[in-house]
């Protein structure tokens, strides 16, 4: 089973945005954790009180012979 890995930047004030293919938009945290990403490992990131912060899940997919995840 293949992990997917996503990044995102918060702000002191509890701003969000995601990393994806080399661009950044702007999502909401709370709803990528209900969506079952967890909280890996966090950084302090630029020059802003902000940090970056490692999300994972599981891939969703067909497993072998056939079964769904």
């Amino acid at each position: 089973m293949k992990t997917e890995t996503i990044y995102v930047i918060l702000d002191v004030m509890g701003r969000s945005w995601v990393v994806k293919n080399q661009e950044v938009e702007t999502v909401d945290l709370n709803h990528l954790l209900a969506d079952g990403w967890r909280a890996i490992r966090e950084t302090p990131f630029g020059e802003n009180p902000s940090i970056l912060i490692r999300l994972e899940r599981e891939r969703e997919g067909q497993m072998g012979f056939g079964f769904g995840h």
